[in-house]
């Protein structure tokens, strides 16, 4: 029985050495970094689709712009000179 009580008694010494607020500290600040990051992630997700939209519309507008360059320059060639200086005033 003595010796039962002195284990138990270390027992109570180990818990006054380990601080468990010290835990519980940690264990709020990484639920709270955990929830920052879900909200930093779908911030991200929401920009990647943006900008996929905006590169989107930018890349078929250029290339819509690329084919009348090529259309118009293919049509002037078969104009005399004289032609494409009275198109230009």
């Amino acid at each position: 029985m003595i010796a039962a009580l002195g284990a138990h008694q270390d027992g109570l010494q180990g818990h006054q050495h380990v601080d468990q607020f010290y835990y519980m500290q940690k264990l709020e600040e990484l639920a709270l970094l955990e929830d920052s990051i879900s909200e930093t992630l779908k911030r991200l997700k929401f920009l990647q689709e943006r900008f996929e939209s905006e590169y989107e519309e930018v890349y078929c507008r250029w290339r819509k712009d690329v084919r009348w360059m090529n259309n118009w320059m293919i049509r002037s060639r078969g104009k005399a000179p004289a032609d494409l200086a009275d198109k230009r005033r």
